[in-house]
């Protein structure tokens, strides 16, 4: 279990950081090989959030341990954007000069800091066995916490952030498929299925 930590307004598990430099680089190396096949910069980012999504409800999270994490593919996409910043666009943040690299500006972490980083936000989809021992554990201990003031209060700070890229793709992918599996586990949605209709969040 990973520790959590607190960015300007995110809290988040630290194993992001990890996937942001990790996954993230792999979803950078796929993005430049589209490039380089003629596909555009719009066309290879969705490309490459499509691919990552595939993966993550097969080998990567599904099959591996029963985890569709949606928090790790906001960190893969925020780390290959990260990288996109570092050297490409107008602002690159490296630019060459001679034999060497000069630094233009320095990375500002919090460009790639969202709420959809933080899992009590975006919430995993457990699979199997997985779900039989997490979600009595979600209902036991965090569920009837939702309409606490301070986890309303986070929330509503969340709410009012726009959603990446990828969790735009992500949304149109399920809206596709006609079924959203992230409806059915998150703890809004224990929440209302333990006192009926009620919902303590205005939309």
């Amino acid at each position: 279990m990973a520790r959590t930590i607190r960015v300007g307004e995110v809290y988040l598990g630290t194993d992001k950081i990890s996937h942001m430099l990790g996954y993230g680089r792999r979803y950078f190396v796929r993005y430049l090989q589209l490039r380089e096949k003629g596909f555009s910069e719009a066309a290879a980012r969705d490309k490459v959030i499509r691919w990552g999504l595939r993966r993550e409800l097969s080998i990567v999270g599904r099959l591996v341990d029963g985890i569709t994490s949606y928090s790790d593919l906001e960190a893969n996409y925020q780390g290959m954007e990260m990288a996109i910043a570092m050297c490409q666009g107008d602002d690159p943040l490296f630019v060459r000069d001679g034999d060497a690299w000069k630094i233009v500006r320095r990375v500002e972490i919090l460009d790639y800091i969202t709420p959809d980083l933080d899992e009590t936000y975006n919430n995993n989809h457990y699979w199997l066995l997985r779900k039989r021992f997490v979600i009595p554990r979600l209902e036991e201990y965090y569920v009837d916490r939702y309409d606490d003031e301070d986890v309303q209060a986070r929330l509503a700070i969340y709410r009012a952030w726009e959603p990446s890229l990828n969790m735009l793709v992500i949304d149109q992918y399920w809206e596709k498929k006609g079924r959203d599996p992230r409806n059915n586990q998150s703890i809004q949605a224990l929440y209302q299925k333990r006192h009926g209709n009620e919902s303590v969040v205005s939309d």
